[in-house]
């Protein structure tokens, strides 16, 4: 993707939230060389789709069955992009 700034003159952008919609703007914005810092409030990225310790279990259980099944197209090239 061409550079719509030359690198000097780059706008910086804060994106707050690492989910899936956060991380797919930060790759968008840094991919047309704008500087982007991600803010998440939480240990990890993904937001929703993730995976949690279950503790009575013991067993990893993932949260994003959601959006990881075949029809959901935009999250699979989004995942070949990254």
């Amino acid at each position: 993707m061409p550079s719509l700034f030359p690198a000097a003159e780059s706008p910086h952008v804060i994106v707050v939230g690492g989910g899936l919609a956060g991380l797919a703007c930060a790759a968008a914005l840094a991919d047309r060389r704008f500087r982007v810092t991600l803010l998440e409030s939480r240990n990890r990225l993904g937001g929703r789709a993730s995976s949690f310790l279950d503790a009575t279990s013991g067993e990893w259980l993932d949260n994003c069955q959601h959006v990881s099944l075949g029809c959901c197209t935009n999250f699979t090239q989004f995942c070949g992009q990254v």
